[in-house]
């Protein structure tokens, strides 16, 4: 809805692609009504890829009910790392309580709302302030580098290792 609203403002037709396999009629019906959402369903492999590929922005969501956050307090999905190592600019809106979001904000390395009061404008800059974005995708880069690359982060751990094994 808000997308809808921004597209109405500037009188734009930016399209948020979910792709899911979700079949839940409930659940898909909260997209009714919201011309800015295509729903054109799961996929893998090279077809995921391509539209990897394609997009040129990315979005994270985090749910903001109790039960959410508490399953994913800890946990940073590595569809993450995997954006912010895209060189696109991540969009990401959650609760700044759960892991994913804090990393994304201590390390400003993407366009972000925390509440619902602010994704107007999170989306705003995201679709306007294009030197916003070359920002958030080259910090991105930086991050992916620092925190996401696995043979980096696997000798980090072995160094830790060694450590604790030598005390």
């Amino acid at each position: 809805r808000a997308l809808d609203k921004l597209n109405a403002k500037l009188g734009t037709d930016y399209k948020l692609k979910i792709y899911t396999s979700e079949k839940n009629p409930e659940i898909l019906s909260a997209f009714d009504g919201i011309s800015s959402v295509e729903l054109p369903g799961f996929v893998t492999g090279e077809a995921y890829t391509r539209e990897f590929d394609k997009a040129q922005r990315l979005l994270h969501v985090e749910a903001f009910d109790a039960a959410s956050i508490a399953y994913v307090r800890n946990s940073v999905s590595t569809k993450i790392a995997d954006s912010l190592a895209s060189g696109k600019p991540l969009l990401a809106y959650g609760p700044k309580e759960v892991a994913s979001m804090g990393h994304l904000l201590r390390n400003d390395c993407a366009i972000t709302a925390t509440d619902e009061s602010g994704l107007e404008a999170m989306l705003l800059t995201a679709f306007t302030d294009g030197a916003a974005c070359t920002a958030a995708a080259e910090k991105g880069l930086e991050i992916a580098r620092c925190y996401h690359d696995s043979e980096l982060v696997g000798k980090r751990m072995h160094d830790v290792f060694a450590k604790v094994i030598k005390e």
